[in-house]
């Protein structure tokens, strides 16, 4: 542990990563995703209205000194091009992973992170997702839901994303 102090503080400055963030390196490489996107037209009467196809190519990589995990994505959502950015962390103090998402919409959106065993869920007040891992960690099944006009929960996005391993 370097032990170089921040002039205002006693927290080193560059602690050890968290053992924690050894879990997040299941989702570390390429990955192809397909499946549906909804929301036009969506309502509690008809969760699935409006389905458009959603094809992504996504990476996931430590940032230098492998305290942070970044995720990347270009996906193609019916007509739409939808791109991002994701940091993914663990914070020591508080004992919980979460995340960071970005897009080329000007969502900046906070998740808390909870992992048992191959699920990982990402929550938000209005979003949601469970990822489920399988296939020896080489499938990635992703069940995302929303809040919509104050409905109670619906179906914004079913996919899977099959991990590159060339």
């Amino acid at each position: 542990m370097n032990l170089s102090k921040n002039s205002n503080s006693s927290i080193p400055l560059n602690p050890l990563p968290a053992t924690e963030l050894e879990l997040l390196s299941v989702f570390v490489g390429n990955w192809h995703a397909e499946g549906d996107s909804y929301g036009d037209h969506q309502s509690e009467d008809y969760p699935y209205a409006s389905a458009v196809r959603w094809v992504s190519d996504e990476s996931y990589e430590w940032m230098s000194g492998n305290y942070f995990l970044i995720h990347r994505w270009q996906a193609s959502v019916g007509a739409q091009t939808f791109k991002g950015l994701e940091i993914m962390g663990y914070d020591v103090a508080r004992k919980e992973f979460f995340t960071r998402m970005f897009d080329n919409g000007g969502s900046a959106t906070k998740y808390k992170v909870i992992n048992k065993d191959d699920t990982w869920k990402f929550s938000e007040p209005f979003t949601r997702s469970s990822v489920l891992f399988s296939d020896n960690n080489n499938l990635m099944t992703f069940q995302w839901e929303w809040r919509h006009e104050g409905s109670d929960w619906l179906p914004l996005c079913n996919r899977k994303a099959i991990k590159n391993n060339d």
